[in-house]
């Protein structure tokens, strides 16, 4: 039989095309809905870039169960009325504030320019585009994650993950339907690990930690927005609005920058 194919696989899965490309059979393999062309022609199918998707030293993820109530968050967001959408960015932030909830994803955050970052979570959407749970799509110079066509199929399997982090669900909804853009969800993400850092870090102290604790430590993290008020004054809206919707808490410091000091440089 002569060795005829049409390979069309995502990038996660280039590692079983090359394999079966050697079998003297047809085999015929689709990808994906929403795989992008370019990752689809057989230049790309037949090169060594299988390494690329793979963390160092370890297997390729496989889908975690926990993973459904991330997506759960994200399908959520999409229902709501005039939803922003989710980019990479974003998602990176409802991943670190579903595993500060207690959701075992497996991603370790640490700090970033950006606020917290995990590597893992770049691995974790190959797996869920993979698996059609989500699809990449591309806005402007914008890349938007959204629910993909299985997802809402196989959601029932995944009923008890669902259920179990039902209320912590629904308060990362809460959170995330009030981000208009990644700086906004950049600084929460921020304020929330930070506040977590010090107050771990003063375990066994008895002082709480001051919003001007806060918001000193925070801009030590972030120096370029230690020169910019409309910064600094973001910077302080936002640990004073997390904390009245109870996502912190702190004791109050009257020394935090106000809109007046950012209307006043301008």
């Amino acid at each position: 039989v002569a060795n005829t194919h049409n390979f069309q696989m995502t990038t996660p899965d280039t590692q079983y095309q090359q394999k079966l490309n050697k079998l003297d059979i047809p085999v015929e393999i689709y990808a994906p809905y929403g795989t992008s062309k370019k990752l689809i022609t057989t230049d790309f199918l037949d090169s060594e870039l299988q390494g690329e998707f793979l963390v160092k030293g370890k297997r390729r993820e496989k889908l975690r169960p926990e993973w459904a109530a991330l997506v759960e968050v994200l399908s959520q967001l999409e229902a709501q009325p005039y939803a922003n959408p989710v980019g990479r960015v974003i998602f990176q932030k409802i991943c670190y504030i579903m595993t500060k909830l207690g959701l075992d994803t497996g991603f370790q955050f640490e700090r970033n320019s950006y606020g917290p970052y995990a590597n893992e979570v770049k691995e974790a959407i190959s797996v869920l585009a993979n698996k059609n749970w989500v699809v990449e799509t591309q806005l402007g110079k914008m890349t938007a994650i959204k629910v993909g066509p299985a997802y809402p199929k196989d959601r029932k399997e995944y009923h008890s993950q669902i259920q179990q982090f039902r209320s912590k669900i629904e308060k990362t909804v809460d959170l995330f339907s009030r981000i208009k853009n990644t700086d906004q969800a950049e600084e929460i993400a921020t304020v929330i690990f930070a506040v977590q850092k010090l107050k771990s870090e003063r375990a066994t102290e008895k002082d709480t930690v001051s919003e001007q604790d806060l918001f000193n430590y925070i801009l030590e993290w972030k120096k370029p927005w230690q020169k910019n008020e409309q910064k600094r004054v973001n910077l302080a809206e936002t640990i004073r609005n997390l904390e009245m919707l109870s996502w912190v808490k702190l004791s109050f410091s009257e020394s935090l920058p106000t809109p007046s000091d950012a209307a006043a440089v301008a």
